[in-house]
C-alpha cells in the first residue's frame, strides 16, 4: 500500500513504485491507491 503525497490527496511514487528520491527516473501519480496499483501493473506488463 502506498501513502498519499502530503497535501495533494493523491498517490505519488517513483516509476518503480518506491518512494520518490533524487535518483528517480520518473513519477507515477494517481488519484488513489487502487488506481496507482492498476497503473503500476500495466507498466510492469508492458516492460515484460
Amino acid at each position: 500500500m502506498t501513502t498519499p503525497a502530503p497535501g495533494t490527496g493523491c498517490v505519488v511514487t517513483g516509476i518503480d513504485g518506491a518512494p520518490i528520491g533524487e535518483t528517480g527516473r520518473g513519477l507515477v501519480a494517481a488519484a488513489d491507491d487502487e488506481t496507482h496499483g492498476l497503473l503500476m501493473s500495466m507498466m510492469m506488463r508492458s516492460r515484460g
